[in-house]
């Protein structure tokens, strides 16, 4: 039977999650691993079918039939006229092959130390190597007289006399990401490929029945869940946790700023059952960036951050996405701090400026007003909650979809201070009353007398 045939039984067979197709699960990787497969596309196909069996095996036997191939993965790459397809980005990180890729200096400084003799310079797709002219004065001073003059500077030889990719880990950040320098990450069998990489558990879950879908789960129905259990780890394990996500982003040719700067100290560790678990990590303060402080995945706010994401960072903002606040026992709450125009009363034109307030408070042209500030200042009128820019404005297109209040949303618009009298409710709204009541709380004093200080306080507003 030719090998394409033996993977669409495979296939078939694993989607099944079914006790019984054990046997025959067996059968087929044994006789994939007899057979000689010379083709790349075939190998990809067989390790990411032996991945997703591993990850979600009907049983023991498959499991360690299946890791034990995967362990020996870089034997069949070595059997293949052509493994380049391999490192490709969608599939890379195979053991056996290896990827050439520029990472950040910190990120390099880690995998070199970490991988020692795995990785090296690539010379040759270096396209840039005169640019160790920046650096090789500060690593072997008596260079420079020829780097000033001569043409043809071996920047090569004199850069391994120094101590060739070690000593370049000694530069600045600066110094280094100058140089964009290619790194070629030779595998082998590492276990930081995919193949190999693995998490230890104490039990594995045997999945002998479908994976949940998405439209089983109701997102209404998780606030009253119980509490997944999680614990802290060591600092240890927390490193440990941490430099498994490097390793993974990083054969991907990936490189994520909460994985290099990720605090071990700070790793939390969450059991979501059916043999998944969730790490949690925060990065140290001096390492968190605008937007991405890797403190939280949501964060309660206008597209103030997504917009600020669109201007320094669209990658980010790509990501971004806005939704309704979730529902509670008294219902869906959602903060609004309405702005309008107003006529001073010492103005000398009031009816000019009554008209001028009535024109542009017209649907036409609050749209355009809208549209001009990518959706984010939203006219006070419920009337005016349909317009397009919310449904096209991105990256991605639709992030701000949800930003308006939707009738099928059924939240209750809350106004801070509302419905106190406006020289009150100002001063609400200015002073924080209300999150202030909430600090209190968190920092241990009683209802009462947060209640207590909070009469005071409005009694204030009124002198």
């Amino acid at each position: 039977m030719s090998v394409t045939k033996l993977l669409d039984q495979l296939d078939e067979a694993r989607r099944r999650y079914s006790l019984a197709e054990a046997p025959r699960i067996a059968h087929l990787i044994g006789k994939l691993a007899e057979t000689k497969i010379t083709d790349a596309a075939e190998l990809i196909r067989f390790h990411e079918l032996l991945l997703f069996i591993q990850a979600y095996p009907v049983n023991q036997e498959v499991e360690q039939i299946s890791g034990s191939l995967l362990a020996k993965i870089a034997d069949f790459v070595a059997k293949l006229a052509d493994p380049s397809p391999l490192e490709e980005p969608e599939v890379s990180g195979i053991a056996g092959s290896g990827i050439t890729a520029v990472f950040s200096a910190d990120l390099a400084r880690d995998l070199i130390s970490r991988h020692p003799g795995a990785i090296r310079i690539h010379w040759e797709a270096w396209e840039h190597p005169e640019r160790l002219a920046l650096v090789l004065p500060e690593l072997f001073p008596l260079c420079w007289d020829d780097l000033s003059v001569e043409a043809g500077v071996p920047h090569r030889e004199w850069l391994e006399a120094v101590g060739g990719l070690a000593a370049l880990a000694r530069c600045t950040a600066l110094q280094y990401d100058s140089l964009e320098m290619p790194l070629r990450w030779e595998y082998s069998s590492d276990p930081a490929t995919r193949s190999i990489m693995r998490l230890k558990q104490n039990t594995t879950h045997y999945h002998q029945q479908p994976l949940i879908q998405r439209r089983e789960v109701v997102l209404d129905d998780i606030p009253a869940s119980p509490d997944l259990p999680f614990r802290k780890l060591s600092k240890r394990r927390g490193r440990e946790i941490i430099e498994m996500a490097r390793d993974t982003s990083a054969v991907r040719y990936r490189e994520l700023h909460g994985f290099t700067y990720g605090d071990p100290s700070f790793v939390y560790e969450v059991d979501a059952g059916r043999g998944v678990v969730i790490h949690v990590w925060g990065v140290p303060p001096e390492k968190r960036l605008p937007l991405r402080v890797y403190r939280s995945a949501m964060i309660w706010n206008p597209p103030s951050a997504w917009a600020v994401a669109v201007r320094d960072a669209p990658a980010v903002a790509a990501d971004c996405w806005h939704f309704p606040p979730p529902a509670g026992p008294k219902g869906r709450f959602v903060p609004v701090a309405a702005y309008f125009w107003g006529v001073w009363n010492f103005a000398k034109n009031k009816s000019a400026a009554k008209d001028l307030i009535e024109y542009l408070s017209q649907r036409e042209q609050s749209e355009e007003r809208c549209i001009a500030t990518m959706g984010y200042d939203m006219p006070p009128w419920p009337s005016m909650m349909d317009f397009k820019v919310w449904e096209t404005q991105g990256p991605p297109p639709g992030v701000l979809y949800n930003y308006p209040i939707r009738p099928w949303h059924k939240e209750v618009p809350l106004v801070s201070g509302s419905p106190a009298p406006p020289s009150i409710g100002v001063n609400i709204y200015n002073r924080g009353t209300m999150p202030t009541m909430f600090a209190k709380l968190l920092s241990g004093q009683s209802i009462n007398d947060i209640l207590g200080w909070a009469e005071n306080e409005l009694e204030s507003y009124k002198r």
